[in-house]
C-alpha cells in the first residue's frame, strides 16, 4: 500500500513509476490512483501551465470562461507533455467524454 505522504510529495519520476505499474490493474484501482494524481503537486504543475497558456479561453470553441484541464490522451498520465492536455470550457469537456459530468455548475461566460 502506498502511504498518503507519498501522493501528497511524489515527484513526476514517482508517478510515471507508479501509474505504469498500474497498467493491468482493475479500473477502480486505477481511477482511485488517477484522483490521487490529479491532486498531486506534479500534476498542479502541468494543470497551471495549460490554465496560462488558455488564459481563460476555451481552447476548442474560444469560449472565455472558466476552464477544465483535459487530457488528450491517458497514455502517458503522469508524463504527460503541455500537447496532450487541453483547457476546454465545461461544455466542450463533457462533449470530448461523451457524457455530462455530475456537478455541472460552470457555462460559457
Amino acid at each position: 500500500m502506498i502511504s498518503t505522504a507519498f501522493f501528497e510529495r511524489a515527484t513526476p519520476d514517482q508517478w510515471r513509476v507508479v501509474l505504469a505499474r498500474l497498467k493491468d490493474a482493475p479500473i477502480e484501482v486505477k481511477r482511485a490512483a488517477y484522483r490521487r494524481y490529479i491532486s498531486s503537486p506534479a500534476w498542479k504543475l502541468n494543470r497551471f501551465a495549460v490554465l496560462a497558456r488558455s488564459d481563460g479561453r476555451c481552447e476548442c470553441c474560444g469560449a472565455e470562461c472558466r476552464v477544465d484541464v483535459h487530457h488528450d490522451t491517458y497514455d502517458r498520465v503522469g508524463n504527460e507533455s503541455l500537447d496532450d492536455l487541453r483547457g476546454l470550457c465545461r461544455e466542450c469537456h463533457e462533449t470530448a467524454h461523451g457524457r455530462k459530468f455530475r456537478k455541472s455548475n460552470r457555462s460559457h461566460a
